[in-house]
């Protein structure tokens, strides 16, 4: 592997990092306890995070000698500790030389964050420290961003929502990845889908698809076009029934769905969002919530067609 490869960005409940591109997230968790995910190539796992908020300076040795031996059988001795430097300064590692490559269990204290972040690299073969350093060194809590949003990019998906705002679910299947979404005071709901090879499936007109979309707890009212990334989409508007009221717990809720197909990624994206009535006769995505597209080929294609597109969700 080289330091210099093709590198991509996620951002996962509040941390971010950058790593190989063919790095893929294979397993995240939704709770907080500790909060981690994982990455894995077209043949290891190369890369687990791990993170929780403290309340105290932990003592980052002692941190990962544990964690190694949650993770891991076997004699201390095989372990060297090696405190990082240069781009990774701050983390504090041991590390572990074996048949056929390496293992690397680090750890770094964020003191702003107060939030401890533990981290396993999977070294097969030769140990590259420079990429190790650049993606130790990117790894950091996120934040909120303008407008108290935050910021999720990982399978696929490259979105903003409002930080109220957490994920409450998430699918991964094979053509097609979910995310879904709950809170605010009025409990609303969102759902983002990014789904493959519609030229299989998609075979009738993207309105009518959407239509058809629609949970059976909700009652069609309207449908028409969405302009939304520079692409031409359909909007769907509707109301929940009695039953959908239940979950809402008061009045009955109003729903849109906006979906597009991206002609650069060749997927079909659709947002869903669920929310009290209170009066209206219409709903529409909030302003907070934006989805891009167009961003996942790196041909000048692409990148043309992002600038077009001005990367998020507009009705």
């Amino acid at each position: 592997m080289s330091g210099m490869q093709d590198i991509d960005r996620t951002c996962w409940k509040g941390i971010e990092l950058e790593h190989p591109a063919d790095w893929e997230m294979t397993r995240a968790s939704l709770g907080d306890d500790p909060a981690s995910c994982a990455f894995a190539d077209r043949r290891y796992e190369r890369l687990k995070l791990q993170w929780r908020a403290l309340k105290y300076v932990p003592d980052l040795k002692d941190v990962i000698e544990r964690r190694r031996q949650e993770d891991q059988d076997g004699e201390s001795s095989d372990w060297r500790t090696e405190r990082l430097s240069g781009a990774a300064s701050g983390w504090q590692a041991l590390v572990r030389r074996f048949e056929g490559g390496h293992v690397v269990h680090a750890g770094r204290f964020f003191d702003d964050a107060r939030i401890l972040m533990q981290a396993i690299l999977v070294w097969p073969g030769k140990r590259d420290r420079a990429l190790e350093s650049r993606v130790l060194a990117s790894v950091r809590p996120a934040g909120d961003r303008p407008a108290g949003s935050r910021e999720w990019r990982a399978m696929g998906i490259r979105m903003q929502i409002a930080s109220e705002f957490e994920l409450l679910d998430y699918s991964a299947d094979a053509g097609r990845i979910g995310w879904t979404f709950g809170g605010g005071k009025r409990r609303a709901r969102l759902r983002v889908e990014r789904i493959a090879m519609p030229r299989y499936w998609l075979k009738s007109p993207l309105r009518d698809w959407l239509s058809a979309r629609v949970e059976p707890d909700y009652r069609w009212i309207s449908a028409g076009e969405a302009a939304v990334n520079g692409h031409t989409g359909a909007r769907v508007i509707s109301r929940g029934r009695l039953r959908a009221a239940r979950v809402f717990g008061r009045g009955r809720p109003l729903g849109v769905d906006v979906a597009w197909k991206c002609p650069v990624e060749e997927r079909v994206y659709h947002v869903r969002y669920r929310d009290m009535a209170s009066g209206r006769e219409t709903v529409a995505l909030p302003d907070h919530v934006s989805v891009e597209c167009c961003h996942e080929v790196g041909s000048p294609r692409a990148e043309r067609a992002a600038n077009v597109a001005g990367g998020a969700v507009r009705q």
